[in-house]
């Protein structure tokens, strides 16, 4: 009999922790389907997401669900945890289509125990969030610390503003 490893509950916080998706709220899914047309459903559920969606996937599918969501949740952010807590443990983090491709270029990159973890949609943040006088005051403080690039990136994060709206901002209170 051939048994697989699957990764246990013990690797969802780990891959959260390690896929630097904001997590404050998160939803498990268990398993990705098998069938194209389940995991096409399954995905735009996922792309649809208030939460942050953590998942598994297994070696034989990997790739399969990875050039699945390359069209699915092409502009979002996601994160593939390898073998987590092990001694070949690797984290590949970016856009869909980049991280296909660098888990093509590592060698056994597609052997092992994956866990999935995708950004919430941003249709459901907080993008068209008037700014107030604690994020203005907020960011004036980080201004004094960090370049005005690593304060729109770190406000961005915290808050779901587009990073368009926060440079535009952050622009007016550094004069």
């Amino acid at each position: 009999m051939f048994v697989t490893a699957v990764p246990g509950p013990s690797a969802l916080l780990p891959a959260l922790q390690l896929s630097t998706i904001p997590f404050n709220e998160f939803q498990f899914l268990g398993f990705a389907p098998k069938t194209t047309k389940s995991l096409n459903e399954f995905l735009i559920k996922v792309s649809n997401s208030k939460t942050t969606s953590v998942f598994f996937v297994s070696s034989h599918r990997i790739e399969k669900c990875i050039k699945t969501a390359i069209d699915i949740l092409k502009n979002r952010k996601i994160a593939v945890c390898k073998e987590i807590t092990k001694i070949n443990e690797n984290t590949f983090i970016g856009l869909p289509v980049e991280v296909l491709q660098k888990i093509e270029k590592t060698q056994k990159g597609k052997m092992g125990e994956f866990v999935v973890v995708v950004e919430k949609s941003p249709k459901q943040s907080k993008a068209k969030e008037i700014f107030n006088k604690e994020i203005e005051g907020q960011i004036v403080k980080l201004l004094e610390k960090f370049s005005l690039t690593d304060v729109v990136e770190i406000v961005h994060k915290i808050s779901y503003i587009a990073k368009k709206e926060i440079y535009k901002k952050a622009l007016k209170l550094k004069k």
